[in-house]
Formats: C-alpha cells, structure tokens, sequence
C-alpha cells in the first residue's frame, strides 16, 4: 500500500533588493559589449567596444605595423597559455 501525503508548498525565499549581491556563483549569463573592428583614414585598425550610451564607446586604436603581434598575442589567450 502506498501512502501519499500532501502539502502546502514551501514560500518562496524573501530576497531584500538592498541586499542582493552579484557573486560569480549565481551569474548564470555575463555581459557582452558589442566590438567593432575597422580601419579609420589613417589605416590603422580601431577596436571599438559599445558603451552603454551612444557617446559612451571606448576605442583603441593598432597601427598595421603591431597588428600580427596583437592578434599573436590573442591566440595565445585563446589556447591558455596566458
């Protein structure tokens, strides 16, 4: 014979807004900028990561002659040898 018991379910946890706390545990999704990559007049290349509002870009700017040497650079994170 099988008994079965029926309950009310558990409340939810009351989360205080005031208290709440990011913590790397609990971010399931992180942000991402949107990075843009061009050549401006002067041929150098611009890595252009999108602010949060439309006067809030940040920018850095590569001449041609270091560019292999950053994107060297970036596959050496990529492969985790940083």
């Amino acid at each position: 014979m099988c008994e079965i018991i029926i309950s009310e379910p558990a409340p939810a946890p009351k989360v205080d807004p005031n208290e709440f706390e990011w913590s790397e545990d609990i971010i399931a999704v992180h942000d991402q900028a949107a990075i843009a990559v061009y050549s401006n007049p002067s041929d150098d290349i611009v890595i252009r990561w999108r602010g949060s509002w439309p006067d809030d870009d940040v920018y850095g700017i590569v001449t041609r002659q270091n560019l292999a040497q950053l994107i060297s650079r970036l596959q050496q994170f990529e492969r985790g040898e940083d």
